[in-house]
């Protein structure tokens, strides 16, 4: 083979690799590949370690977010713009902090617990479209108002920029997912969305990032599970155990040429939470809406490959707010209308 010939096949594959990298990273939402699997395996109901009304022991309203740091289980209240860190060997309160509601400077007008890592934390307000980065005690950092992105998860990464899920028709992009650095400059999307075939009630979902910096994202709606590696080309897209018919979750009225959307009032919903341990990828199932016979199931899948493993039962309605460590699985529960912070064992094997 000639010098000219060799020179030209190095430039095809060249060109070919650089197209299946980049054709691997614009998989369209809806493309999924089953389970191998389609029975659930159950593995019985979690076991109960303890079990906290949030009211009587710590006076929190309305808690929400749930994150393990260390060795802290940190929780929001969103009626009083609270945030308190209990340990998680005595269950005591170890620290709290609250933030001024309002629109102004160092303000929220609503409190979501975003992420926390290097004794940062990020919240962010949908509504405002703002980011607010605060040290471990909560004083303020740094906030940023963005222009492109009202986010509705986030999550840090090891370098410190963040990835938020973000609603693609309130953004007007084509993609989900957009990395930030932390002075609001976009950096990177995917999550690609094909918009003759997407509403915007099909993105809410659950987002996870591991040590590694894989991004994973499981749909509450939309039966699916995605991974991407830290260059953002998919590792896989399956569904979850279940794969129920999402179209069946959508009710669409027409008014001529305008088509609004609501979820269906008995639809049967996937991730309403979700949280990553060890080889582990936890999926709490929200099930039917409306069914108060029925609680949701922790489902259990393989972070490598997301197949899924088996199944655990829950004896409480949950929220959808997770955590989990080496020794212990945290949820918030509905008992009795005051919301329990129930904490399970931790028997993942």
């Amino acid at each position: 083979m000639n010098n000219s010939l060799k020179i030209f096949c190095l430039l095809i594959l060249a060109t070919c690799l650089n197209h299946c990298s980049e054709s691997d990273k614009e998989h369209f939402f809806e493309d999924k590949d089953p389970q191998e699997s389609s029975e659930r395996e159950i593995r019985g109901v979690l076991e109960i370690a303890e079990q906290i009304s949030l009211y009587d022991q710590f006076k929190l309203y309305n808690a929400s977010g749930l994150i393990v740091y260390g060795n802290t289980l940190f929780i929001a209240d969103r009626s009083q713009f609270k945030v308190i860190g209990i340990n998680t060997g005595s269950f005591e309160i170890e620290l709290s902090f609250s933030i001024p509601e309002g629109e102004g400077p160092e303000e929220l007008t609503s409190l979501s617990l975003g992420s926390v890592s290097n004794e940062t934390f990020v919240f962010y307000d949908r509504s405002l479209s703002k980011f607010q980065f605060r040290d471990i005690k909560g004083t303020l950092i740094h906030e940023f108002i963005s222009e492109e992105l009202q986010p509705s998860r986030i999550r840090f990464l090891s370098n410190g920029n963040i990835i938020t899920l973000s609603d693609p028709f309130s953004t007007g992009k084509n993609y989900m997912f957009h990395e930030m650095n932390q002075e609001g400059e976009v950096l990177s999307e995917f999550g690609k969305i094909d918009r003759d075939h997407f509403h915007t009630l099909m993105y809410p979902g659950s987002i996870e990032i591991d040590k590694n910096d894989n991004f994973y994202y499981a749909g509450f709606a939309e039966h699916i599970l995605r991974k991407w590696d830290s260059d953002y080309r998919q590792v896989f897209s399956v569904t979850s155990i279940d794969d129920f018919p999402a179209d069946l979750n959508y009710i669409t009225f027409e008014s001529g040429e305008n088509r609004v959307f609501r979820y269906s009032e008995h639809g049967y919903f996937s991730a309403i939470g979700s949280a990553l341990h060890n080889d582990y990828w936890l999926i709490l199932q929200g099930g039917v809406s409306g069914d108060e016979h029925e609680y949701p199931k922790l489902d259990i899948y393989s972070q490598e490959t997301g197949d899924y493993l088996y199944t655990y039962e829950i004896p409480y309605r949950a929220t959808g707010s997770m955590a989990v460590d080496d020794q212990f699985i945290y949820l918030l529960h509905m008992i009795d209308d005051d919301t329990h912070l129930v904490i399970y064992e931790n028997n993942l094997q």
